[in-house]
């Protein structure tokens, strides 16, 4: 009964490793019978899988390389134009293009399966402090309300702070000057630390 079933054990194990993000994973081909056939159009269909990932991420890559150069090109003849609020308004939203390019660029490379996360012991009270201290100067203010003594944690602190800043970023941006203070707090017990950002922002 075991040797009859081995095959389909092999197969559950294929399913939980790409349900995992695994679709390098092979499912042994050792049998020859309709088992080895469903096991083969397994091992195709990751494959295939594989591929479609693959090809859509260096789509985006590309396109997203390509435009810099446009914008750069723009950019420069924004330069030797006058001063007006035209120009003002032009490198406005030339500044936004290029920041949507950039997140799309980092989102890419995150989302690389053949990436790795640099994990180390980070103190992550120090990390939100640190971040949102480089929003300092914007409106509205944002403020620290509660921030316990947090256990340090094993994160990728780079992609942390990235995250981070781009909501709290997203949070002063979108929020009016006279607005109520932005609120970051943490929380942890023996399951999960969670941050929250409270804006009254659009």
């Amino acid at each position: 009964i075991r040797w009859v079933l081995k095959p389909l054990h092999w197969l559950k194990q294929g399913v939980d490793q790409v349900a995992q993000g695994d679709l390098s994973h092979r499912v042994p081909l050792k049998r020859r019978d309709e088992l080895r056939d469903l096991s083969n159009s397994f091992n195709t269909m990751t494959e295939r899988l594989r591929h479609l990932i693959k090809s859509k991420e260096q789509l985006l890559l590309d396109v997203s390389h390509e435009l810099r150069t446009p914008i750069t090109r723009v950019k420069v003849a924004l330069a030797l134009m006058p001063e007006s609020s035209e120009r003002v308004s032009i490198e406005e939203d030339l500044n936004e293009i290029e920041k949507k390019i950039t997140d799309l660029l980092e989102t890419a490379r995150a989302l690389n399966i053949k990436s790795s996360l640099q994990v180390s012991r980070v103190d992550l009270a120090e990390l939100i402090q640190k971040t949102a201290a480089l929003f300092e100067a914007g409106k509205p203010e944002i403020r620290i309300v509660d921030m316990p003594d947090l256990t340090p944690v094993d994160l990728d602190a780079e992609l942390m702070g990235r995250a981070l800043k781009n909501i709290l970023d997203n949070a002063q941006k979108y929020s009016p000057d006279h607005a109520a203070p932005i609120e970051v707090s943490a929380s942890m017990d023996e399951a999960e630390t969670i941050i929250s950002i409270q804006d009254s922002g659009i």
